[in-house]
C-alpha cells in the first residue's frame, strides 16, 4: 500500500513543487538570487516527502499500531533537532537551514518507519489496492481538499478586495493563534479515526456514531481547555503578546476557534464516507459547501472585515457535515435495500425427502 501510495503521490508532488518554486525564483526579490534558490529547491523537496511521512504514520494508526506511528514522530522530532544544531555548526548557509532540516528529519523518520514495518509484517498477507485503484480513489480526496483550498484563497481574496488588506492581516494573525490546538486535535483525533473507518466499513453505523461521538468530546474537551488559556490576560496568554494582532477585535479569536472545531467534526462525516466507500462524493458535497461559504463571506465582508470568514468557515461546516450524513443515510439505505432482494440464483435441488 505505501508502495502503490508513492508512486501515484510522489512523482506528480514532486513536479508540481518544483515548477511552483521555479516560478517563484523567477520573480524578484531583495535577497540574494542563491538564497532564494536554496529555499526553492528544499521547500520543492519538503513538500513532496513531508505528506509521505504524513502517510506513513496514518498507515501505522491505520493497522492499529499507535506506538510505531509514536515512534516515527519521535524519530522525527530528534533529527530536525540534531539536523538544525549540526547544520549551523558546520556553516551551512542559513537559506538552507530550516527546510534543510526538516527534509533530514523526514527522510530519517521514512526510513525508520520503513524498517520497523518490514521487520516486523505480519505473516499474513493482505493484498493491497492496486495502484489503479489508489488513484481512483485519490483523485477524489484530492478533489476535495484543492475545493478546500482554494475556497480558503477565495475567501481572503474577497475580503481583501471588499474590506481590506488589513482585516486579511487581521485573520491570519487569529488563524496562527488557532492554529496549536487544531494540529493538537488532528493529532488526538488520528488515534481514533481508523476505527471510525473501519466500522464504516463494516457498516456498523451505531459503531461509527460512538467513535465519531468520541472523537467530538475528545476535540471539543481540547478546544475549550485551549480557549481558556488563550484569552486569558498578556501575561499569562504567550498569544497576546505575540500576536496582538489577534486580539484587537472582540471576539475574534473565540469565532476563529469555534469555526475552526466546527471543521474538525465536519472532517470526521468525510473519513467515514471515505471507510463507507463513498468518497465520490466528496467533491460535490466540497463544492457545494463551498460555494454556500463564498456567498456569506462576499456577503458579511464589507460590513464585518475579517470576521465574515471564520463565520464562512463554520457554515461550511455545518453544510458539509449535513451533507455527508445526509450522502451516508442514502448509502446506507441502499445497502439495506440491496440485503432485502431476493436471491436470483437457480432453486435448490434439495426439496427433502
Amino acid at each position: 500500500l505505501m508502495f502503490n501510495s508513492a508512486l501515484a503521490g510522489v512523482p506528480p508532488a514532486l513536479g508540481l513543487g518544483v515548477l511552483a518554486c521555479a516560478g517563484a525564483t523567477l520573480i524578484p526579490y531583495e535577497a540574494e538570487r542563491s538564497e532564494v534558490l536554496a529555499i526553492a529547491v528544499t521547500t520543492a523537496l519538503v513538500s513532496t516527502i513531508s505528506p509521505l511521512q504524513d502517510h506513513l504514520r496514518r498507515i501505522a494508526y491505520q493497522a492499529d499500531r499507535p506506538f510505531a506511528a509514536t515512534r516515527i514522530s519521535a524519530v522525527q522530532c530528534l533529527w530536525a533537532v540534531t539536523a538544525l544544531v549540526a547544520l549551523a555548526v558546520f556553516g551551512v548557509p542559513a537559506a538552507w537551514i530550516p527546510f534543510g532540516a526538516l527534509l533530514i528529519a523526514n527522510l530519517a523518520s521514512i526510513t525508520a518507519g520503513a524498517i520497523e514495518f518490514f521487520r516486523d509484517a505480519s505473516r499474513e498477507r493482505v493484498v493491497p489496492p492496486s495502484r489503479r485503484q489508489t488513484l481512483d480513489m485519490g483523485r477524489w480526496l484530492i478533489g476535495a481538499s484543492v475545493v478546500d483550498r482554494l475556497g480558503m484563497v477565495a475567501s481572503l481574496s474577497l475580503v481583501a478586495v471588499l474590506s481590506g488588506s488589513a482585516a486579511v492581516g487581521e485573520f491570519e494573525a487569529t488563524r496562527i493563534v488557532a492554529q496549536p490546538v487544531t494540529v493538537l486535535a488532528i493529532g488526538l483525533g488520528t488515534a481514533v479515526r481508523p476505527k471510525l473507518m473501519r466500522a464504516a466499513r463494516r457498516g456498523d453505523q451505531a459503531g461509527a456514531q460512538r467513535h465519531r461521538r468520541r472523537i467530538v468530546l475528545l476535540v471539543g474537551a481540547v478546544f475549550v481547555a485551549y480557549g481558556a488559556v488563550v484569552l486569558l490576560p498578556d501575561p499569562v496568554n504567550p498569544m497576546a503578546r505575540l500576536f496582538p494582532l489577534a486580539f484587537e477585535s472582540n471576539g475574534l479569536v473565540e469565532l476563529m476557534l469555534f469555526g475552526t472545531f466546527l471543521m474538525n467534526v465536519a472532517r470526521l462525516i468525510g473519513e467515514q464516507m471515505t471507510g463507507a466507500n463513498q468518497v465520490r462524493e466528496l467533491t460535490p458535497i466540497g463544492i457545494a459547501a463551498t460555494a454556500l461559504s463564498l456567498a456569506v463571506v462576499g456577503g458579511l465582508a464589507p460590513v464585518s472585515g475579517a470576521y465574515a470568514i471564520p463565520i464562512g468557515l463554520a457554515i461550511r461546516a455545518v453544510w458539509s457535515y449535513a451533507l455527508g450524513v445526509r450522502v451516508l443515510e442514502r448509502g446506507i439505505a441502499r445497502r439495506a435495500a440491496s440485503a432485502d432482494q431476493p436471491s436470483d440464483g437457480p432453486p435448490s435441488d434439495d426439496h427433502g425427502p
